[in-house]
């Protein structure tokens, strides 16, 4: 992903790679038990170029 915005307001890069699924469990408002089931990522960070290079 290009050009995401951090709280400060700087703009990063990162790249998501996928781990897998897991199961998911919640109550949903009207306090039903829902299942299901997400993807689990986990975020890198490219090495950032120096200035002048």
């Amino acid at each position: 992903m290009k050009g995401l915005k951090s709280k400060k307001g700087k703009s990063y890069d990162a790249f998501l790679k996928p781990e897998g699924v897991e199961a998911y469990d919640y109550t949903n408002k009207d306090g039903e038990e829902r299942s299901g089931f997400q993807f689990k990522f986990s975020m890198e960070f490219p090495e950032r170029k120096k200035k002048g290079e």
